[in-house]
């Protein structure tokens, strides 16, 4: 949380290596999960929803603390000190032995975020208030440092930019992380932070909040000119998630829009954009009823968490929804609890993405209030969950009780690809953090049924075709090496309807489950692969050119719709031993069955009746 006083730029660093001081874990070793304490002699703010109400608040906060995730596998804590305006950062090692303690003297009062580099560099984001009319100064910094500590360089930023074709909706930054909070991200060679902020006087004599950001080089610390950034008016809660060459953008917004939003930016200049479901309320309305969680990238598109009530009266429960890469179509959101006024509310949700696939959902458990969003009413924490869902937001696990674990309100959860362990940090009392490693595969059974369609639910290559309500999914390329396939019946929340040409092409596949919606396979879709057998749904109205050509382990097949069959569909399935066709199926193109040496001489007759010699190229 920022403080309301002005303090002059303070061009002075200091930086000093601190001798640390680790107690024992607060848990056995073997408990999962497993926690670090590290005593200070500093106070921190609560990260943690001590009273459980600041989840009821329609703003957020800066957190205090905040985790990340090294290459290496070692784990990196940064914390606030706000009374000294002072930064420590906590290196340890993948087993979570402390390794290196560092002391750093804000550039500006507050600390906004901090990240890191695959270098190792250190980056913080600094900012002050300023009165009314103080346009001029800077009141803004980027700082970065290197992995010893030594300072690289700082880059300042003026409370209001004369060159407006920068921004849109921008009238600088008066009193930064106000009513919301503050992310930092790297992607590539670029680094962008998002955060809440009050505005200078507008006409109408109102200082208004809404969310900015910038973009720089993260080398040169340059910023970049020329992008369309997001901003939302009355964003109280931001998000970043970097992907290989750009940042999404999110916000929690009570009038432009009354939604969560979405937006893109990619390689430096692009921007799209994306709104959630509109929350209850007329525009404006500071409650929303409603809490960001964060973002998650899937194979095609990307899902958030987030937890919903509609009106001051009834219960929040926690909802995933997903929306494509190309930020064309946004889901309804997939209700993943159901509490109700005698059982409580969704507090602080979090989802990362796993391997394989999965997701994993953290959230705690409040006990149920009718407090309005401005209040300080107490209410009781009850207990943190957690669930394994899959990209379409299906469970693949039951919810666990986590008891006693606390979740760090406003940071974001990090998986490490190492140690297959999920992290975060909470302040336990004034001067203690304790950070958590969960394993969530040693805290949960999973169904592997369930888990097969996950991992190949990020094993496609997609399109996303049609507009509104007529949207679907259309396979161009299956990319895994599984034996044994189950394909969704929906991908990012739309139906998966056609596989497309040359899709499954010498696939390793020997059984695949098509999803119940499919309506088409154009040509090639499965040649020369090594299926076993075949069950095209009843919805399938096309059986494209050599879809099944030279598929020599094919055995069985079983179509029960009035599909279409292609010319030379099953040529030369030599060990295709039994074909079972519906009724109502009338049409089969030329040599569709040519080299189907292995029917039976019954179902062959049976076919050319049906079809003719010429569906055997006769």
């Amino acid at each position: 949380m920022h403080t309301k006083k002005i303090t002059v730029l303070t061009l002075l660093f200091v930086l000093t290596v601190v001798s640390a001081v680790t107690v024992p874990a607060v848990f056995a070793a073997d408990t999962n999960p497993s926690a670090t304490r590290q005593s200070v002699v500093y106070t921190i703010r609560d990260s943690v929803d001590v009273l459980g109400n600041k989840y009821l608040k329609y703003s957020s906060q800066l957190p205090s603390l905040q985790a990340i995730v090294n290459d290496d596998g070692g784990v990196t804590v940064c914390a606030a000190d706000e009374i000294a305006h002072d930064t420590y950062i906590y290196e340890y090692s993948r087993d979570m032995n402390l390794l290196k303690t560092y002391k750093f003297h804000n550039e500006l009062e507050t600390l906004g975020a901090f990240t890191k580099d695959s270098a190792r560099n250190y980056y913080f984001f600094y900012a002050n208030d300023v009165p009314e009319g103080a346009f001029a100064q800077n009141n803004m910094a980027f700082a970065k440092y290197s992995p010893d500590g030594t300072k690289i360089k700082t880059f300042y930023l003026a409370a209001q930019t004369s060159d407006e074709k920068w921004a849109r909706g921008y009238s600088g930054v008066k009193i930064p992380f106000d009513a919301g909070t503050c992310r930092l991200e790297i992607s590539g060679d670029l680094i962008a932070v998002y955060f809440a902020r009050e505005m200078f006087r507008a006409q109408d004599g109102l200082n208004h909040q809404a969310s900015y950001g910038f973009i720089l080089n993260k080398d040169t610390l340059e910023r970049l000119p020329g992008i369309k950034m997001p901003s939302a008016g009355h964003s109280f809660n931001q998000f970043i998630l970097p992907f290989e060459d750009g940042f999404i953008f999110a916000d929690h917004g009570d009038a432009g829009p009354r939604s969560f939003a979405f937006a893109k930016v990619q390689n430096g200049s692009t921007i799209k954009e994306i709104q959630s479901f509109q929350f209850e309320g007329p525009s404006g309305q500071n409650a929303t009823y409603a809490e960001m969680g964060s973002l998650a990238k899937t194979s095609n598109g990307y899902i958030f968490a987030g937890s919903y009530g509609k009106v001051q009266n009834k219960p929040r429960n926690l909802f995933v929804l997903t929306f494509d890469d190309n930020l064309t179509a946004c889901s309804d959101p997939v209700y993943l609890t159901g509490y109700t006024e005698n059982t409580g509310h969704v507090a602080h949700p979090k989802i990362t993405a796993m391997d394989g696939g999965r997701y994993l959902l953290l959230w705690e458990k409040c006990a149920f209030s009718t407090a309005s969003g401005f209040g300080n009413e107490a209410t009781a924490y009850l207990s943190t969950y957690m669930l394994i869902i899959d990209a379409q937001g299906k469970p693949l696990s039951q919810v666990k009780t986590l008891p006693g674990i606390r979740l760090n309100m406003n940071d974001t959860l990090r998986y490490n690809v190492q140690t297959k362990k999920v992290y975060w940090a909470i302040n336990d009392g004034k001067q203690s953090i304790l950070t958590f490693a969960l394993d969530p595969a040693a805290s949960i059974t999973l169904n592997p049924a369930d888990l097969e369609v996950a991992a190949g639910a990020a094993e496609f290559d997609t399109t996303s075709i049609g507009t509104g309500n007529t949207r679907y999914i259309k396979i161009n390329k299956y990319t895994g090496t599984k034996t044994t396939l189950i394909i969704p019946d929906t991908i990012n929340g739309l139906p998966v309807k056609v596989i497309g040409t040359e899709a499954f092409t010498f696939a390793k596949l020997s059984k695949i489950t098509l999803p119940k919606g499919l309506t088409d396979m154009e040509d090639k879709a499965f040649w020369y692969s090594e299926i076993t057998e075949m069950i095209i749904p009843g919805g399938v109205t096309t059986i494209g050119n050599a879809s099944f050509q030279n598929c020599k382990k094919l055995a069985t097949v079983t179509i029960s719709g009035t599909a279409t069959i292609g010319n030379f569909a099953f040529l030369e399935c030599t060990s295709l031993a039994s074909i079972t066709i519906s009724p109502a199926l009338t049409s089969a193109g030329y040599g569709a069955f040519k080299g189907c040496t292995g029917l039976s001489s019954s179902n062959r007759a049976e076919l050319i009746r049906r079809f003719g010699a010429r569906a055997f190229g006769e």
